[in-house]
């Protein structure tokens, strides 16, 4: 896939031609996720890299991470529990300044149980 339409999945070419300056914060986001898709680095960390996308913008996110966490290390951090429990394979919780690792498997009732 050129680069022009690895791009253009995230943002429309009339966007991608526009300042940068006049992005809103989803755009901002869509843009940092064009750039780390064009950078393939191997390794992530993401912190609540689903604040400020629309559904579209996270169907395509998500088929990305999706195709690639076999090949890289990829961290990410985030409250949308029905979007991470499709992607993750290990799952790690804070609580009390410590670090669980938990099942996958029924992520929002281990959090309604356990961290409320």
């Amino acid at each position: 896939m050129t680069i022009k339409k690895r791009a253009q999945r995230y943002l429309s070419e009339e966007r991608l031609s526009k300042r940068v300056s006049t992005y809103s914060l989803g755009e901002g986001k869509r843009l940092s996720l064009i750039i780390w898709n064009l950078l393939e680095p191997s390794l992530t960390m993401m912190d609540e890299v689903t604040n400020g996308l629309d559904y579209e913008s996270l169907n395509i996110l998500k088929e990305d991470l999706i195709r690639s966490k076999n090949e890289k290390i990829i961290l990410l951090t985030g409250h949308q529990f029905e979007f991470y429990e499709e992607i993750i394979d290990d799952l790690y919780v804070i609580k009390n300044k410590k670090i669980l690792k938990v099942d996958k498997g029924g992520l929002k009732k281990i959090y309604e149980s356990n961290f409320n």
